[in-house]
């Protein structure tokens, strides 16, 4: 089994996905601990933002094998936390600091908890799916007819 994202950076890597369209955008990654550190994959997302015409990568202090977790592991997703600090707030800054107008992610799990940040301490960076911005390169004639 392998993320999507490796697949989608070995068809570019192959010419047979060709993200063509600009799309300009400045972006930071997020490692997120399953994909990274617990399973090695660091490159195949930002492999696809490189590819991506019009797209700076910008990125984060803490990132790959010392990146930071967005809050969400071991359940904590799931908790409504009322004391201490928030590490889904901790982690947003950081990525927001970076400068970056879009954080980059390739899980469900950050894209949730780096949202639920940005609305709690009224950041500007929003996150989205590294995948999600392959689809806006794609060549818009092949997009409108699917595929």
């Amino acid at each position: 089994m392998i993320h999507g994202t490796e697949l989608v950076a070995k068809l570019v890597e192959e010419g047979r996905v060709k993200l063509t369209e600009k799309v300009a955008k400045t972006v930071t990654f997020h490692d997120a601990c399953y994909l990274g550190r617990h399973n090695d994959v660091y490159d195949p997302p930002r492999a696809i933002l490189r590819a991506i015409p019009g797209v700076a990568l910008e990125e984060v202090g803490r990132r790959r094998e010392a990146g930071m977790c967005c809050g969400a592991g071991g359940g904590r997703m799931w908790l409504d936390e009322k004391i201490g600090t928030r590490i889904n707030q901790v982690r947003y800054a950081e990525l927001d600091a970076t400068g970056a107008e879009t954080i980059g992610v390739a899980c469900p799990f950050c894209m949730v908890m780096l949202g639920n940040a940005k609305t709690e301490t009224n950041g500007h960076a929003d996150s989205v799916d590294v995948l999600e911005l392959a689809v806006q390169a794609l060549p818009a004639a092949s997009v409108a007819a699917g595929g």
